[in-house]
């Protein structure tokens, strides 16, 4: 019989917080439900331990990777091993709420929804950070600023009510369908940084309703092993690879003169990032082969270059991102 939800959740080395997210999904009040575990050919026996809750759980089901593909692609295997009429994502070492899939799936049933989204935290060496979405908007209001926020790029704000937050995917469902019907996938995250990002574009700008849910049921944990703690994650080469991924994707649907401030500002954001981590990683002696990656990328200015038309675009840029921007322009 097939699944109401599927739960795909990658996992590598998941370690000692692995047992405790799967009890967190074994325990959902929604019973009828699929875990689907991809393992990512993991070294620290985190294999074993799924081996063993699969034994003693029939709705767990284990795909396993030949070779180490990371989150994205390792979520995408899950999507295609999917049965449920919506799917739903967990890392290895995160917690959801015991309510967290009935009451998203019961909200997408009574509002015939393509994505319910809801609130979330971030758990950093036990200190909860909040981050919510605005009350009492239309859904199609909602809709509009989630897209909207997503293509402006802005970082997810701690203790907020906010359209900041929008990167993560685990804290929403979709619908499979939406999904197969308009091939919406995860990026190889070996080379394309903030594969989240790329998806929840596509999943929103195809999704025909969203739905929100006003409370906090997603825990991400935040350890060591947190891409963004790592150079790779946002070097200028996964950064350019975003940045074109979606500039393509807008450009093929019709999006980039509705939505060209925002992504140009966005587009500045993503490299200055890059920028800030190329010297945290790597000092200050490696700013000037950075700013030639970028001078010479021909594809890059071509999408940059109608900011410098926008004199009122670029005032309203803080004063480091707008140097940052006439610096990187060739």
């Amino acid at each position: 019989m097939k699944s109401k939800v599927s739960i795909v959740v990658p996992v590598h080395n998941a370690g000692k917080f692995f047992s405790r997210c799967l009890d967190s999904l074994i325990g959902q009040t929604l019973t009828d439900i699929e875990i689907i575990l991809v393992l990512d050919v993991p070294t620290d026996g985190s294999d074993k331990v799924a081996e063993q809750y699969a034994l003693n759980d029939n709705r767990i089901r284990i795909v396993r990777n030949t070779t180490n593909l990371h989150i994205g692609y390792s979520r995408d295997a899950g999507i295609e091993a999917a049965e449920g009429d919506y799917i739903g994502f967990s890392d290895d070492d995160d917690i959801c709420h015991p309510r967290m899939f009935e009451v998203l799936y019961e909200k997408a049933q009574t509002c015939h929804a393509d994505i319910v989204v809801s609130n979330y935290c971030n758990e950093v060496n036990g200190k909860i950070d909040n981050y919510c979405f605005p009350e009492q908007l239309s859904e199609k209001e909602f809709k509009q600023k989630y897209l909207e926020a997503l293509i402006r790029g802005n970082h997810s704000q701690p203790d907020t009510v906010s359209f900041n937050n929008v990167n993560p995917v685990w804290n929403q469902i979709f619908s499979r369908e939406l999904l197969n019907q308009n091939n919406i996938r995860f990026t190889d995250n070996r080379k394309v940084s903030m594969e989240d990002v790329i998806f929840n574009i596509q999943a929103h700008f195809y999704a025909r309703k969203v739905e929100f849910v006003p409370q906090v049921f997603y825990r991400h944990i935040i350890n060591e092993k947190n891409a963004f703690n790592n150079y790779d994650y946002l070097s200028p080469e996964k950064v350019t690879a975003h940045i074109h991924f979606v500039h393509r994707f807008m450009q093929e649907n019709g999006m980039l003169s509705d939505y060209q401030d925002l992504y140009l500002i966005c587009i500045i954001k993503r490299l200055y990032t890059s920028f800030r981590n190329e010297i945290r990683f790597k000092r200050i002696f490696h700013v000037i082969p950075f700013i030639g990656k970028i001078r010479n990328n021909a594809d890059l200015q071509q999408a940059i270059s109608p900011l410098f038309e926008k004199k009122q675009l670029l005032k309203r840029m803080p004063v480091t991102k707008r140097l940052f921007a006439f610096l990187i322009r060739k």
